[in-house]
């Protein structure tokens, strides 16, 4: 196993005016970005960056960075610090396709350490399970991921790239999060 890249994730205020300031300034080019997720992955010759004004959930508070390490197996990795006797979460599977995990170092840095599901069998490794009959509208509680926890009712089921099928949830409170259906479960009505 072997550690492939490193790459900052920055909390921004607008998205927008941060791939501006980045492209136009200094040079960068974008990647890839994702206006509905207020979120951009920017490039300078080997060198990302990703800006993203959706990762602190409470802009007006200190916003911290991500730096999201890319190893090139993320269950042997997650296996080793564990080993290590780190206490590190289960991995799961995130609305934007990738097998992670999230710890932070002794200085409460945020690590996000990720891989593509769809390489080298990763999703059979996983032990993954099915979402089962989940549809629009159903109540459901949220029991993996990042998300884990809140509930909602289910919108936008989609299925990606790889496959897996992407819900948006909106809470009682009308806050809207994505995640994976897999990681959901419906609430069962009362007779």
């Amino acid at each position: 196993m072997k550690m492939t890249r490193l790459i900052p994730m920055l909390p921004v205020k607008s998205m927008p005016v941060s791939v501006d300031f980045y492209c136009g300034m200094l040079g960068f080019e974008v990647e890839t970005r994702k206006d509905e997720w207020g979120w951009a992955m920017l490039r300078f010759d080997e060198c990302r960056l990703m800006v993203d004004q959706s990762i602190n959930a409470h802009p007006p508070k200190h916003r911290d960075p991500v730096v999201y390490l890319y190893p090139s197996d993320v269950v042997a990795y997650h296996r080793q610090l564990r080993k290590n006797g780190l206490a590190v979460p289960e991995l799961s599977v995130t609305f934007y396709g990738l097998a992670e995990f999230r710890i932070s170092d002794p200085d409460g840095n945020r690590l996000w350490i990720g891989q593509t599901p769809s390489t080298d069998g990763l999703v059979t490794k996983m032990k993954t399970k099915s979402p089962g009959k989940l549809k629009d509208g159903d109540q459901c509680n949220v029991v993996g991921g990042v998300h884990a926890g809140k509930s909602g009712i289910v919108r936008d089921l989609k299925t990606g790239k790889t496959g897996f099928v992407s819900i948006t949830v909106v809470q009682a409170n009308g806050e809207r999060f994505k995640t994976l259906a897999r990681n959901v479960v419906v609430q069962t009505k009362p007779a």
